[in-house]
Parts: C-alpha cells; sequence; structure tokens
C-alpha cells in the first residue's frame, strides 16, 4: 500500500434542510482503513475545509473516507454523513452536506462525537431508523495550477456557464510545503457572481 501525503482538500458547506448555513457545526472524515481523522468546525457563513495530509500515516488511493457533519442544540442533534473514495488524480473533494433534525442510534452509547463518527461508520443505512438528509448539488467545476502542480484556483458554476460570463465562485488556495495553510475567496464572499477568466484579478480574503 503506497502512501500518499500531498495535500488531497475536503471541503464545502454545512446547512439545514432550509439551506441555512450552520455556524459550529463539527465535521470529521475518517479514513476507514486506518481508522485516522481529520475534522474542522464551520465558521460564520457554514464553510469547512480539511485536507488528508494531515493525517497521520496520510492516504492512499482508493481509501474509503467516511464524513460526518453534527450539530448539536440542547436536545436537537442534526446530523448528515457522506462516503466516497479518494481517487489520487483529483486532489479534492467538494460536498454540501445538509443536516436533518435526528438521533442517531449510536449517539446515545457514546460519549463524544469522535465516537460517534466511528459508531455510525459500522452500520449500514439499512440498520438506521432516520438517517440524514443529504443533497446533491452538481456544478460546473474548474481547477488551476499553481507551481509544484498544486491546485491554487478552484471555481463552481451552473452547468452551461463559460470562463468568460459572470456565475462563478472562486477561491484561492495556498500552502506551505504540501499543506494547505488558508482558503480565501474572491472579493471575499463565496457568491456566484465572479468571472473565472478574470481570476487573478480578484483580492481574495
Amino acid at each position: 500500500m503506497v502512501t500518499i501525503s500531498d495535500p488531497y482538500v475536503l471541503s464545502g458547506h454545512v446547512y439545514d434542510i432550509n439551506e441555512v448555513a450552520l455556524e459550529s457545526a463539527k465535521v470529521t472524515a475518517v479514513n476507514l482503513r486506518t481508522g485516522e481523522s481529520v475534522e474542522d468546525t464551520t465558521n460564520a457563513q457554514g464553510e469547512y475545509i480539511m485536507d488528508l495530509a494531515n493525517l497521520k500515516t496520510a492516504y492512499a488511493d482508493k481509501d474509503i473516507i467516511y464524513m460526518q457533519a453534527i450539530s448539536v442544540l440542547g436536545d436537537i442533534l442534526k446530523f448528515a454523513e457522506h462516503r466516497f473514495e479518494v481517487k489520487i488524480t483529483d486532489g479534492v473533494h467538494e460536498r454540501e452536506l445538509y443536516l436533518s433534525a435526528t438521533t442517531p442510534r449510536a449517539f446515545a452509547n457514546t460519549t463524544s462525537r469522535s465516537e460517534l463518527v466511528l459508531a455510525n461508520s459500522e452500520h449500514d443505512d439499512s440498520n438506521q431508523a432516520k438517517r440524514t438528509i443529504t443533497v446533491e448539488k452538481t456544478y460546473t467545476q474548474r481547477l488551476s495550477y499553481g507551481t509544484n502542480n498544486m491546485i491554487k484556483y478552484q471555481g463552481w458554476a451552473k452547468p452551461g456557464t463559460s470562463a468568460g460570463e459572470p456565475g462563478w465562485r472562486i477561491r484561492k488556495l495556498s500552502y506551505t510545503g504540501n499543506y494547505t495553510i488558508r482558503i480565501e475567496w474572491a472579493d471575499g464572499n463565496d457568491k456566484f457572481d465572479k468571472i473565472w477568466n478574470d481570476r487573478n484579478s480578484y483580492t481574495f480574503s
């Protein structure tokens, strides 16, 4: 098994079922082959960002990654999950997570959120009474690479949007060595009103 330490960015937003961004939601990604995990807490825009390169023993092609987002308010637990297979040629995995108000079966038997992630990753969907509401949103995506073949810019738009017209949201990734240390948005926001071909002209923050 050949492990890889190149950046592999996991990112997206966490929303409730009414598409309201959730701040302070805990997002965890577990490599089911090794049991190692990385995690992040969403910001005010509901955004999370993690990098599989930060796993202790990195990752390998075709590893299965189990992701879970949790938001707890009083006795109400909002919960979503997602699995995907690592494809080293991608270098990035974008996922929007929509939480349902539910109490997973494993929650009552665990003492921490990290234990909840691992417990639920071992169950089949058929064994869960109330699972997540996970909504796929399909976007056209463009990537632009900088030095050392590292992703510098990422852009998303509705299918059919050309690179020369408004309708893109664009972000810039910065690195130290092989680690992603900062992600900034064009004009300081993630609105779909940018032009991909003008990505070098925006101020990112």
